[in-house]
């Protein structure tokens, strides 16, 4: 049946050419076997996280997206890059907190069940005054009271199956220390 439709896509019999049914063979045999979809290496990760933001005494709640597998056969790890969405509450204010992070996860174990990894990224933190301080700051104009703040975070993970711990130290105006705890839940299966 394969054979019929090679020639009538050639327009000629091939009966006579062994050469010909050689090449058109292995031609169908190598187009066949590179047609089948390739495993995708990332992994797409998303859940929940809380935490304690610690020097802005900030109660956090929020979630994060991450992409990882990047340079997944380079031997630095499972190279990843994350965006973090966390609100704040506690003390006078609100806060709003964006992060985009690159992390590297080492894994230990056949099942990839523990890992660590360093991150590093580039956060925003949006302050919103409440009750009370709302109106203080509305009198008094102080610098501080709201606004929003860019900063760099450095930290630190631990990561058991899909649940992990990160520590992390904002610069500028973002809270100097913040712990967080949450829940990674595969989007994907990702390819061995």
């Amino acid at each position: 049946m394969l054979w019929a439709a090679f020639e009538r896509i050639a327009g000629q019999s091939t009966q006579g050419c062994i050469g010909l049914q050689f090449a058109a063979g292995i031609t169908l045999l190598l187009v066949s076997s590179s047609v089948r979809a390739a495993p995708n290496p990332l992994q797409y990760d998303a859940g929940p996280r809380a935490g304690v933001s610690i020097n802005s005494d900030q109660w956090l709640l929020g979630g994060f997206g991450r992409v990882g597998g990047w340079f997944a056969h380079a031997g630095i790890g499972d190279v990843g890059l994350s965006l973090h969405e966390l609100v704040g509450v506690g003390g006078n204010r609100l806060t709003f907190r964006s992060s985009l992070r690159l992390d590297s996860i080492k894994w230990w174990g056949i099942t990839r069940s523990f890992g660590v990894y360093p991150l590093l990224g580039v956060g925003l933190q949006v302050l919103v005054p409440v009750g009370p301080f709302a109106e203080f700051c509305e009198r008094t104009h102080l610098p501080g009271c709201g606004g929003a703040y860019w900063g760099a975070e450095l930290g630190v993970g631990l990561r058991f199956r899909s649940a992990f711990l990160e520590a992390s130290y904002g610069t500028g105006e973002l809270p100097n220390g913040t712990v967080t705890l949450g829940l990674a839940f595969p989007l994907n299966e990702r390819a061995p």
